[in-house]
């Protein structure tokens, strides 16, 4: 029986795959203006949050472009290096592969026509906002492009938007985020230091070619009020991966609250625990709470081994799924093959194209969850 259920996965995957090429839907249908900045908001924050604050046109040099065609990265990390509290220039400014690197104890304000573009590269990895090892830092509004469509290269899925990495009292709000080469947010660890207490509030994350956000590493993390859409291009191609690389990994007190996903090519939340077995794995305990997915492939999709670590301990935990709406998915839960799993999952609330599951579905798939077999939770 189990291998006729792994058979019917596989096969509705494959008819799936052979049927549905990829088409980017506009997000024109949304009520954009709970993300877009205004000019009434800037002035409010600017007045409370950025008195005494540099623009960063002063470092600018004479003469400059204001139609983001010249790369003026080191100019603006200059300002960025000798400035705690500063604004962008209010137009567009190439940057290179390198982008900014931000610093601690500091907050950096994107002002109403300012914006980060990545000039093409062939590099497998970059970053356009790099936060590594830095404590007690704000965004607000950034607004940043790459350039997946201007790309010199084949290879590689890294080329990130804001790349966080161990580090620590993180705040991002209202940024707006599109077509990076690889993850519009990409949150680890490095050093053997795991980030903690990140916040993404009020994203607009579009059109990246690996992942909207994907999350490595973390402890206390906030993402809200969000829209990530058509994220596709390269594999996982989800709106949301929470994925770690390293058994010593750690997703603890993961928050998603009141997002939206839409559209993207392989699903809105991926759940992968391939690598996070073992004996020194950490509980993972993880939240998802009023998620809304419309139109990707699978609203939500678990991972728990893939039967990749059998000879390791089954992973603890909690998973906590509520208050959720799934609509027009192919698969709107799926729950791949693994070992008995000791994760306590809770799915309670959720709707499939406008329908509420009955107790008994959600119990069947629980129990199948558990029990490490494939299972799926959708409405004809």
């Amino acid at each position: 029986m189990r291998l006729i259920m792994i058979f019917i996965v596989c096969m509705i995957g494959i008819s799936c795959n052979a049927q549905k090429k990829f088409s980017y839907k506009n997000i024109g249908e949304y009520n954009l203006k709970t993300f877009r900045k205004n000019q009434y908001e800037i002035d409010s924050i600017k007045s409370r949050h950025f008195k005494g604050a540099i623009d960063l046109t002063s470092y600018l040099p004479a003469n400059y472009s204001r139609k983001g065609n010249v790369d003026y990265t080191r100019y603006l990390q200059n300002g960025i290096d000798k400035n705690s509290i500063v604004l962008m220039p209010n137009f567009p400014i190439l940057v290179n592969y390198l982008g900014l690197t931000l610093r601690s104890n500091s907050k950096i304000m994107f002002q109403g026509s300012s914006k980060l573009i990545v000039k093409a590269n062939n590099e497998e990895l970059y970053h356009c906002i790099n936060i590594e090892g830095v404590k007690n830092l704000e965004v607000y509004f950034a607004n940043i492009e790459g350039d997946r469509y201007t790309h010199r290269g084949e290879t590689g899925e890294w080329g990130m938007g804001f790349f966080i990495r161990h580090s620590e009292n993180i705040k991002i709000y209202k940024p707006m985020i599109k077509a990076f080469w690889g993850d519009g947010i990409y949150i680890g660890r490095d050093k053997g230091i795991v980030s903690n207490r990140i916040t993404i509030e009020k994203a607009m994350i579009d059109d990246n070619r690996r992942n909207g956000i994907s999350v490595i590493a973390c402890k206390n993390l906030l993402i809200s009020n969000s829209l990530i859409s058509n994220t596709n291009g390269t594999s996982p191609e989800f709106g949301i991966d929470l994925e770690p690389n390293t058994n010593t990994d750690i997703l603890d007190n993961i928050v998603l609250a009141n997002n939206t996903t839409y559209n993207n090519n392989k699903g809105g939340i991926l759940l992968a625990f391939d690598y996070l077995k073992g004996k020194e794995a950490t509980p993972i305990y993880i939240k998802v709470v009023g998620h809304t997915d419309n139109y990707s492939e699978r609203g939500i999709e678990f991972a728990i081994d893939r039967s990749y670590n059998s000879s390791l301990l089954t992973l603890k935990g909690e998973i906590s799924i509520t208050d959720s709406r799934f609509n027009g998915n192919t698969l709107s839960i799926l729950t791949n093959e693994s070992l008995k799993s000791k994760i306590d999952l809770k799915l309670d609330n959720i709707y499939i194209n406008n329908s509420k599951l009955n107790n008994i579905k959600i119990k069947s798939f629980i129990d199948n969850f558990v029990n490490g077999k494939v299972s799926t939770l959708n409405y004809d």
